[in-house]
């Protein structure tokens, strides 16, 4: 009987998508079954009809089709039309159908299934097809009922969450009194607190940039790639997901300008030269000042790294395991974000190992994460041949370009015996099932094919340490001008069109071919993204070089790690709250895209000052001063640049000013400033500075008895009227304050007008 109540049911729920039928007993409600074999590849029905008007239960069930035994000789219409499909690879498959239907609360998703399937028997045997009907788990929703039942793991992390805004609030609100007292923070306790304080982190985040090391360009870079990131993500999904007029997206693959579109997943490989190109720059830099190096930098580094990236990522895969899943519902609710629930509580394990891209990558947590674990492996492994590159630096030239020679050796042995295509092509039933594509687990995450873009990085890095060290100020030559701009304009760009002939249905797979491509095309790419940031380093950037340092790009910049961790589940939640087929347009494509960057953002900001910027705070703070000078990726102040101030030879020399910080130079002071009216000089320090002396030298002399620095802002002034310039010394001598030896400055004032002097941030 329930069979029968079922199948009546099903025939009906096939055409609400053609139109309102609220009365599933009215006799116009009863249609044939063959609505339910015709039309597009996913039908959705109308989920909130049946949900919410009818208190029914909704199910999304699969179909599968295949050849009636007595038309295999004389196939159907039907039949024929579905192998025309099939023998195209940039076309869906019409054997492969999803139908959402409406059906008697209370029936099992089973039952469902297998009454849906008799009612098609007979109008499938019509159409010279048969009929299989599958109801996977989770299939079947109801009003009132959440797709997830609630459990422990989900009280525990939203309580976690709580905790942490509570935090938030407490330690915002205890900065805000501070500021109102004028006091600062003395205690290591309240110091560690105030690592949660908005105030704080919003400061750091909004802060001006630096011209420290002239890396601003890097932020643009970041936030760009992001976008384009979110964008390839966002074809995933729609490609995975109903599309109204999927004739759309099947002739797309015939236009080149699609094919930059469908090969976008090339662009992660920016990060992959970032990542290289600071870490080798840095790391050559940061050991050329101290003229040594020591084994325990590469472990300092490694726990550094992993300190600050991981609790986002943990709080990421916490929330798409156990938050994410109860804040929605729709037709693909269930498949989409259920799969991250199951997999994160299954797999966490090797998301927080960073070995997800080789561990359970076919079943792995958060899909795109396999960044996370290649770029942290490529990190540690390149930390090392850094390290022989600086203790062999002759050999330093034939050990990167082995490292070249190896990072393209890999991939096209591997895709020659493996037979993989010759690079991830994103075709329609490919994306559909992106986590089982062999060449997507076997070329597109593993950290070994994805080398050839760091090295290129590292190489770029490399190179402009040593031109720096060896010939400082000295210009490019013309030729070397030409290729950074030449080749940047037309490389990066010919690889993202190159992958257009293997989209074309007359294209024959040659494992050769694949090979050779699978070699290059990372190379061409990560070589074209890495002399960008070498021009843009060498003065020779120019309009690029401005645009990427553009001022708003540096905070959106600094939150791109959070909103690559968060775009992912939020764009799957836009998709799982989708109650209809996607009509699918270059413009909706667009204007979906400015959304999902926005949204991303607005996830990645609280993300960022929730948990990601106390995280670094903390590390500054907890950590001891092993950690935060050789873990830090960052170079000791001589020959960079601050605010416009030049450094050189340890010496700041700016207009009127003189600044030479020690090697320990307190990173944690904030602000040093000097001024004149042509008979005064003042050297104000603000007051975060630890507890310390500030003494005044003129000419060489004490001329004032030293003034107490005790977390409060400390002023000096000096009478600079004689013929030589006064000079005013800080020195912070304590040592039991937690500045971890002593730091000093010298500021030369000399008579000039007050517009000359510069302020330099710390």
């Amino acid at each position: 009987m329930l069979a029968a109540v079922v199948a009546v049911a099903a025939a009906w729920s096939a055409v609400v998508h053609a139109g309102p039928c609220w009365n599933l007993t009215h006799p116009e409600c009863w249609f044939s079954g063959r609505a339910l074999l015709h039309g597009g590849p996913s039908q959705l029905g109308d989920f909130h009809g049946c949900v919410d008007r009818l208190r029914q239960q909704y199910c999304l069930l699969s179909l599968r089709l295949g050849p009636a035994v007595d038309s295999r000789e004389q196939p159907s219409q039907l039949w024929l039309s579905i192998q025309e499909a099939a023998a195209s690879r940039t076309r869906f498959r019409r054997d492969l159908l999803e139908r959402g239907l409406c059906v008697p609360a209370g029936a099992a998703a089973q039952q469902v299934a297998e009454g849906v399937q008799s009612a098609l028997s007979e109008a499938a045997s019509a159409e010279g097809v048969t009929a299989s009907v599958e109801a996977a788990e989770g299939a079947c929703q109801t009003a009132g009922v959440d797709a997830f039942q609630w459990d422990t793991a989900d009280v525990a992390v939203g309580g976690v969450a709580v905790f942490l805004l509570a935090l938030l609030v407490v330690a915002t609100t205890t900065e805000g009194m501070l500021r109102l007292k004028n006091s600062t923070a003395k205690s290591k306790g309240l110091r560690t607190l105030l690592c949660f304080s908005v105030i704080s982190n919003w400061r750091r985040l909004a802060q001006p940039p630096r011209k420290h090391l002239n890396l601003r360009y890097v932020q643009g870079a970041r936030f760009l790639t992001m976008t384009i990131i979110i964008l390839g993500h966002r074809i995933v999904l729609l490609e995975a997901a109903p599309i109204l007029n999927p004739e759309f997206i099947e002739k797309s693959y015939g236009r080149i300008d699609w094919t930059t579109i469908f090969n976008g997943h090339l662009v992660v490989n920016t990060y992959f030269v970032i990542s290289g190109f600071l870490l080798s720059y840095l790391f050559l830099q940061e050991v050329a000042s101290r003229r040594k190096f020591r084994v325990s930098y590469i472990w300092w580094a490694c726990l550094y790294r992993y300190l600050r990236l991981t609790p986002s990522y943990a709080a990421t895969v916490a929330l798409a395991s156990t938050l994410a899943p109860h804040a929605g519902r729709g037709p693909l609710w269930t498949r989409l974000l259920g799969w991250d629930r199951r997999a994160c509580r299954s797999h966490w394990w090797a998301n927080m190992l960073y070995v997800n891209n080789y561990v359970h990558a076919d079943d792995t947590c958060l899909l795109h994460t396999w960044y996370l674990a290649t770029d942290t492996q490529l990190f540690t492994v390149f930390l090392v041949v850094l390290a022989a590159v600086w203790r062999w630096p002759r050999g330093a030239p034939h050990l990167l370009a082995a490292c070249a020679a190896l990072s393209c050796l890999v991939p096209a042995l591997a895709a020659y015996f493996l037979q993989l295509d010759p690079t991830l092509l994103s075709l329609p039933e490919t994306l559909r099932r992106l986590s089982y594509d062999e060449t997507f687990l076997q070329s597109y995450v593993p950290a070994h094919m994805s080398a050839s873009p760091y090295v290129a990085g590292v190489i770029a890095g490399y190179v402009l340490h040593r031109r720096e060290s060896q010939a400082p100020g000295k210009r490019l030559p013309k030729w070397a001008v030409a290729v950074c701009w030449v080749v940047p304009l037309t490389l990066p760009m010919a690889t993202l069109v190159s992958p257009y002939p293997f989209y074309q249905d007359d294209w024959l797979d040659s494992p050769a071919i694949a090979a050779v491509y699978q070699a290059f095309f990372r190379l061409t790419y990560g070589v074209g993204i890495a002399l960008v940031f070498f021009a843009s380093a060498s003065g020779v950037g120019w309009f690029a070089s401005s645009a990427l340092s553009w001022r708003p790009f540096q905070p959106l910049g600094r939150l791109t790690y959070s909103a690559y961790l968060a775009h992912y589940t939020m764009q799957k939640c836009k998709f799982g709250l989708q109650f209809h087929e996607e009509y699918v347009a270059e413009s909706r494509v667009v204007s979906h895209w400015f959304s999902d960057v926005m949204e991303a953002y607005l996830c990645a900001l609280v993300l960022c000052l929730m948990v990601e910027l106390p995280t670094s705070a903390l590390c500054n703070v907890l950590l001891p001063q092993g950690a935060r000078k050789e873990g830090q990726e960052a170079p000791s102040w001589k020959g960079d640049a601050i605010n416009g101030v030049k450094v050189s030879n340890n010496a700041v020399v700016g207009s009127g000013i003189s600044l030479a910080p020690s090697v320990d130079l307190n990173i944690s002071a904030t602000t040093a400033s000097a001024s004149t009216n042509g008979s005064l000089t003042t050297l104000s320090m603000d007051g975060r500075a630890p507890a310390g002396k500030l003494s005044t030298v003129v000419n060489g002399s004490p001329r004032a008895p030293p003034t107490t620095m005790n977390g409060s802002a400390a002023v000096q002034s000096v009478d600079s009227t004689s013929a030589s310039p006064a000079e005013v010394s800080e020195l912070v001598t304590t040592p039991t304050s937690e500045i971890y030896g002593a730091a000093v400055w010298r500021v030369t004032a000399p008579d000039a007008p007050v517009t000359d002097i510069e302020m330099c941030h710390l």
